[in-house]
């Protein structure tokens, strides 16, 4: 029965002019996305995948959820409900009306799906592939239609008013694009956040996160929808009665608070972003306090194996010591990814008892363990998918396990234990897939043995403490810049970006530039200096000890055609290398000091800004870069938090972070650098700065003061005191 209903509702719907035109709107959205900036528009993929089909997802959604209000209130304006109620239950008419308006989209999805893509092959060329093609429109499209049909027609049968099933649906909408989860990964049902696509690494890591979202949502909408089924109106009563009546029904209450539990659950226990506090600390990024004691270690190892396909690693950390422990209380730490489980701790094959704390600093959970007896020998398992960083969610810091793709942070891929005197080496034992090279600590290795089953397992050993993982299908071009020996390693896919552009000119060209005016760097005698490009993921860019990486949006064809847009991806090209001067090897200024404006970024924002004033000229340069600093710090000053801190506390935890974080970034990017630019003008100009921060760099980098450069040592060396450079503001 309900069946040949059901075919009678679709053949119906086939005849409204009503679902035509929703059809026809449907298939039309997606064209708005090469207009609208969804996602990152400078990997082509983002441009010609990921912003269609967002466009797609969002404008769909709201016509497809208009439908099914004007259907659902059809046979009350209609005034048939009775004549209806008497050929099928009110909730079987439900069900049936919901089901043939998502077949009708369905139908619409697959049509869209196929008539865009010869337009996106087209415009891809050699970087289409059809599995992200399909997976886009699959993941973040599709469901996202059902998920807002669900709820319309949910509104719709809870109050029977149309003018009220608007207002209600408008809310949802209101609440998925409010700035109240805006950058709440799992919030936004609407608006699934995809913040860009992958052209020559791997666009799976937001993929994932949208399938996880579309499935919270879908149980979230699946619930209210069935509960709604207990609200439809029956023998005439009102929504109480009718539903006094309903709740008898026991399977439907049951059904429903199975599927809210269901997406609780699954908000609640996510896996890509820890539960850490809102605000990112940076004190604690620079010297957390872990250690209670010392014991000495002889070797440590690692053995890491990614497993490409699921996204999570396996890892087992062996520390063997010198020598037996003494006096300890036999209590230490581990330090380790959120997202990961530590499934064993053995001692001298003694299995220790251990608890995982909820505490979380940086990007790292803490592990208590206890020894009975001193141990030769400690051996820690553990598995898990990396997850991101609260405060910076959904921008992510490059951690990510798929089959084109591996990157992943100090404490994504290795654990740090309290009281250990660890090696100035370890060994590391990687498992990767045959097609993949590793780039371990910014430098390549060239160690492995080859398996039979397509895996290679590299061999290193690693200098210092810490571990950074990158690997990819790279190729890698070596070059002699400014007396120094040069790795450039990038993605296959961009070899004929990198030729034609010549990046390789350009790099050699900042170096120069920079040795020029404060001489050579002090980590020279190092075999090379690496420049990685990573996935696009890699928001912007990092470096560091002789390193430089990228985000993969440095270098896509946009943005290389197009040097004078802003002080966007050019100037992250340029202030990464920059740091090579200011942090890293060289000058470390450290952080947090005079009311946290003064680090490496002041002075590497400042020597950006001399390099484009010199290649550009010096409107170019104030246009782009004094006149954004000013306005900032204009906007900073004008906050009613900041020249009224003492308000600050009486805020949520979230807004107050939101704050923080943006007035750190203020200080340390706009108002450190015009500071900076004051006392260039002060000491007589731009050749006169560069022949003191000369000696700075004589005096303060590589082997020279084992302490950081401090504001004080600045105005000490430029010959200047805080009043003469301060902006007049308060900071």
């Amino acid at each position: 029965m309900i069946f040949s209903h059901y075919r009678v509702e679709l053949k119906r719907l086939a005849l409204s002019k009503f679902t035509w035109v929703a059809a026809v709107f449907s298939l039309c959205s997606p064209l708005l996305g090469y207009w609208m900036q969804l996602s990152n528009p400078d990997v082509m993929t983002g441009q010609f995948i990921a912003n269609p089909v967002l466009a797609g997802t969002i404008v769909g959604a709201v016509i497809w959820a208009l439908l099914i209000i004007v259907e659902s209130n059809r046979i009350y304006r209609a005034q048939a409900s009775m004549l209806i109620d008497a050929i099928a239950s009110p909730r079987s008419m439900a069900l049936i009306r919901v089901a043939a308006v998502m077949t009708f989209s369905g139908l619409i999805w697959l049509l869209s799906l196929l008539i865009y893509l010869p337009y996106t092959m087209l415009n891809l060329g050699f970087l289409f592939t059809i599995d992200l093609y399909v997976l886009s429109f699959l993941v973040l499209m599709l469901p996202t239609w059902w998920i807002s049909i669900l709820f319309a027609s949910a509104l719709s049968q809870i109050s029977q008013r149309i003018e009220l099933t608007g207002l209600l649906y408008a809310f949802l909408v209101f609440f998925s694009f409010s700035g109240f989860i805006s950058n709440n990964l799992f919030g936004t049902w609407l608006n699934p956040i995809v913040l860009t696509f992958s052209d020559g690494f791997s666009s799976l890591y937001f993929l994932r996160i949208a399938f996880y979202t579309r499935l919270l949502w879908l149980t979230i909408s699946g619930g209210l929808w069935v509960f709604s089924l207990l609200c439809i109106r029956k023998y005439q009563k009102n929504i109480f009665g009718s539903f006094w009546i309903g709740i008898r029904k026991a399977y439907i209450p049951a059904a429903a608070g199975l599927l809210f539990f269901a997406g609780v659950f699954l908000w609640i226990n996510q896996p890509f972003v820890d539960h850490g506090p809102a605000e990112f600390i940076f004190e604690d990024f620079v010297s957390p306090s872990r250690d209670n004691f010392r014991a000495p270690i002889s070797e440590v190892t690692y053995r890491l194996s990614p497993n490409t396909s699921t996204g999570r690693l396996h890892g087992v950390a062996e520390f063997n010591a010198e020598g037996a422990r003494q006096g300890t209380s036999g209590s230490s730490s581990i330090w380790l990814n959120p997202g990961y489980r530590i499934i064993s701790i053995e001692y001298d094959n003694n299995k220790a008892d251990f608890t995982t704390t909820p505490y979380i600093i940086r990007d790292a959970r803490r592990t208590d363990f206890t020894t009975t007896e001193s141990w030769q020998t400690l051996r820690i398992t553990y598995e898990g998918f990396p997850t991101m960083i609260r405060a910076f969610a959904p921008h992510n810091w490059g951690n990510e396990i798929n089959r084109r793709n591996i990157t992943l942070n100090n404490a994504s891929s290795i654990p740090t234990v309290s009281g250990l005197s660890i090696p100035v080496s370890f060994n590391l034992e990687l498992a990767l897939p045959s097609n993949m090279i590793p780039v371990i600590n910014h430098r390549l290795i060239d160690d492995y043995i080859t398996l039979t089953c397509g895996t290679n397992i590299w061999n290193a050993t690693i200098d210092g403490s810490s571990l950074r993982i990158n690997a990819a299908d790279y190729m890698v071009e070596s070059f002699v810049a400014a007396d120094m020996n040069v790795d450039f390693i990038f993605s296959r896919q961009y070899q004929a970006i990198m030729e034609e552009y010549n990046i390789s000119g350009e790099i050699a060209e900042v170096l120069d530039f920079f040795t020029q005016r404060l001489g050579p760097l002090h980590w020279a005698h190092l075999p090379s200096l690496s420049m990685l490009q990573s996935s696009a993921l890699m928001f912007g860019g990092i470096a560091g000890d002789g390193f430089v990486e990228w985000g993969e949006s440095i270098f896509t064809v946009s943005n290389l055609d197009n040097p004078l847009q802003g002080t966007n991806a050019a100037e992250v090209f340029v202030h990464e290398m920059v740091h090579m001067w200011w942090g890293g090897l060289g000058v470390f200024s450290g952080w947090g000091e005079s009311g946290d404006i003064w680090s490496d970024e002041g002075l590497t924002v400042y020597y950006t800004y001399r390099f484009f004033k010199y290649r550009y000229g010096e409107e170019h340069a104030r246009q782009h870069f004094v006149d954004a600093w000013q306005a900032a710090v204009d906007i900073q000053n004008r906050c009613f938090y900041s020249r009224n801190p003492e308000f600050l506390d009486r805020l949520p935890e979230m807004y107050c972070a939101q704050i923080n974080n943006r007035n750190r970034g203020t200080n340390l990017y706009a108002r450190m650098p015009l500071m900076i630019l004051r006392a260039e003008e002060l000491v007589g100009g731009p050749e006169q700065m560069d022949e003191l921060m000369r000696h700075v760099q004589q005096q303060f980098s590589g082997n020279g003061m084992n302490r950081p450069f401090t504001f004080q040592d600045f105005l000490d060396a430029v010959g200047l005191s805080e009043e003469d450079i301060n902006l007049d503001y308060p900071i």
